[in-house]
């Protein structure tokens, strides 16, 4: 049966805002729950109240954190208070996730990555019905390493290789998995040309000039040096390549943009 109610979670985020956004002027009620919008996660009678009715749950809730401590804490125990939330009701859970991030290989090396894996076990193990959408990495990555990498005038910047998207790319397949009358279990969805995102970063700094030098550090056969972030067999590849979204874009003038 199509949804007639979405609850949207981390609604004030990039991705939440644009699901939001193709959600609307759809014959369906989109809700949108964040903490800017009164609806704490860690609030779970709040959270309860906010989700009540629900037909789908999307989960595009995020934490920027480089802690796997952090995002292990976050993830897990945001997961978990969705689950205790929606008990007795069973909504369909649309949780947006990482190509990979479940894979150790990878996720020692990003904290974050460990967060999201902990998050997909909490719903797996829940009983709740679930679409996963896994993504590689989003085109709009690059500029966040610009600024969590710099020391000094310099972003050292990691050579890790993907087949990355745009974020609108992301959330219309959101969209889509929370609309579908029968959604699938498991969706993979990358980008159609593979890149190194320390060049890709190289020549968002080109446009932007957010700091004076990029360094690119070499991972060479480590797992994100080596491919481990990229799906063998993507249910869904972008059209979207990494020059035409660098001609699309608006360059960022150096005093907008936070280091």
């Amino acid at each position: 049966m199509a949804a007639t109610r979405v609850a949207v979670l981390g609604a004030s985020g990039l991705a939440e805002s644009l699901v939001l956004e193709g959600l609307r002027g759809r014959d369906v009620e989109a809700v949108a729950i964040s903490r800017s919008l009164g609806v704490d996660v860690g609030d779970l009678e709040a959270l309860s109240r906010a989700l009540a009715g629900a037909d789908v749950v999307v989960d595009a809730l995020n934490h920027q954190t480089l802690s796997a401590r952090a995002a292990v804490r976050f993830f897990e125990s945001a997961a978990s208070q969705v689950v205790a939330a929606v008990e007795g009701s069973q909504p369909r859970v649309v949780c947006l996730s990482i190509i990979n991030a479940a894979n150790p290989r990878v996720h020692r090396w990003l904290g974050y990555y460990r967060g999201k894996a902990a998050q997909e076990d909490v719903y797996r193990r829940s009983g709740l019905p679930l679409s996963m959408v896994r993504t590689t990495q989003w085109f709009e990555l690059p500029e966040a390493l610009l600024r969590q990498t710099r020391v000094g005038g310099t972003a050292f910047v990691p050579g890790i290789l993907s087949r990355p998207l745009a974020v609108a790319e992301a959330a219309e397949h959101l969209v889509e998995q929370a609309l579908a009358p029968e959604a699938a279990e498991v969706t993979e969805i990358c980008g159609p040309e593979q890149v190194d995102l320390a060049r890709l970063a190289q020549q968002v700094n080109a446009q932007d000039h957010l700091v004076p030098r990029v360094v690119r550090i070499p991972l060479g056969m480590t797992a994100l040096g080596s491919g481990a972030l990229i799906p063998r067999s993507p249910t869904v590849i972008t059209t979207t390549t990494p020059q035409q979204w660098l001609a699309r874009r608006t360059p960022r003038p150096p005093s907008s943009a936070p280091l």
